[in-house]
């Protein structure tokens, strides 16, 4: 509850109600029911609910840094992916975590990593096949306030998507609201890509040398239309890209104490 009422809580309370109606109007209504059982399960108002899951949109609107890596890589048993995560409040954001499982007449459809009361995605993976990761990244496009907001429109492709090139094909048309690094990973190890996004626009990269890496600037759009979020995201990118498992090749196996070692190293370290 204290985590959902800081992030909403970023928003001015004269405007909720206000931001409220638009995020259902840009949803099409469909989360307002989930915002309702989670705010009567948590002890909160439906309204800070929605709007604490445009967290992303409101922060990168207001320029705040929003901060992570994502490193995909190919193996033995196909591609494994994995992420770090320095959003504000980041002590909060911690202690809240969790899996939260989705199931539709009995049969599980997809998880994320969350926080009880999220909504939209940051990171999630489909029973389908694939999984969807996001970055912030910021942009000299203007914010566009009645386009989907981009966690909305992660968890509407992480439930709705059949395949992976479904999930890409999706991700890359829909009108959103902020600009977006979303990382797609499926089951096979030809499956990994990037969609760079802006509200109107996007552009899709591949991995290099075998590996997917992510952190908080363009690679593939016009460079002009962006801005890192911070100064360090180019040498964190580099030390992904060139050092971290520099080892590895696609016959090997990856674990996940592999991943997490990689991606809380010292050059990561913000």
């Amino acid at each position: 509850k204290n985590l959902l009422e800081t992030l909403a809580d970023n928003f001015p309370a004269k405007h909720k109600m206000l931001a409220s109606e638009v995020i259902k109007k840009s949803t099409g209504n469909r989360y307002a029911a989930e915002a309702d059982a989670w705010a009567n399960v948590i002890g909160c108002d439906s309204d800070d609910i929605l709007i604490a899951n445009c967290n992303y949109d409101i922060s990168c609107a207001g320029n705040i840094n929003l901060l992570c890596s994502v490193l995909a890589l190919p193996t033995s048993n196909g591609p494994i992916i994995g992420r770090n995560l320095d959003w504000f409040p980041v002590e909060q954001i911690k202690a809240a975590t969790c899996l939260l499982k989705y199931h539709r007449s009995g049969k599980h459809i997809f998880t994320i990593s969350g926080c009880p009361g999220s909504i939209g995605v940051v990171t999630g993976i489909s029973a389908k096949g694939f999984a969807l990761a996001i970055n912030a990244v910021g942009s000299q496009a203007p914010f566009q306030m009645h386009n989907t907001p981009v966690l909305f429109k992660l968890r509407e492709t992480l439930e709705g998507a059949l395949s992976y090139e479904e999930a890409l094909e999706d991700l890359s048309r829909e009108l959103l609201t902020s600009p977006a690094l979303i990382t797609i990973v499926g089951s096979s190890n030809q499956q990994m890509a990037c969609v760079e996004r802006i509200p109107n626009d996007y552009s899709v990269r591949g991995p290099h040398q075998g590996r997917l890496v992510v952190a908080n600037d363009f690679r593939a759009f016009d460079v002009k239309l962006g801005r890192d979020m911070i100064g360090e995201s180019g040498s964190r990118f580099n030390w992904l890209s060139r050092t971290a498992l520099s080892n590895h090749s696609e016959e090997q196996s990856v674990t996940n104490e592999d991943m997490f070692s990689v991606l809380s190293g010292s050059p990561l370290q913000l």
